[in-house]
């Protein structure tokens, strides 16, 4: 069994919804479909803070993949393996 960090785990959830997300939607429309798969419980301290983290690190990747018309998720999975960074 591996034991992930909470930011690995959130990554994983928010690589997992976002999968079918067509590219070019808004920012906010995906923050909006990410919102209820929150696996924590309360949004406070430690948990909510990496959530957000993965959230902003695959949006941001995400964002610059398609400024830079990417067509593969290569950089994403960088990210998601911990390399990168």
């Amino acid at each position: 069994m591996t034991i992930r960090s909470r930011y690995q785990h959130s990554l994983a959830i928010v690589r997992a919804v976002m999968k079918d997300v067509p590219r070019g939607t808004s920012r906010a429309a995906c923050e909006a479909k990410l919102f209820p798969h929150y696996p924590y419980g309360e949004r406070a301290h430690h948990p909510y803070t990496a959530w957000r983290k993965a959230v902003r690190t695959y949006l941001d990747e995400r964002a610059r993949g398609e400024a830079l018309g990417a067509t593969s998720s290569t950089s994403l999975e960088v990210v998601a393996s911990g390399g990168g960074r």
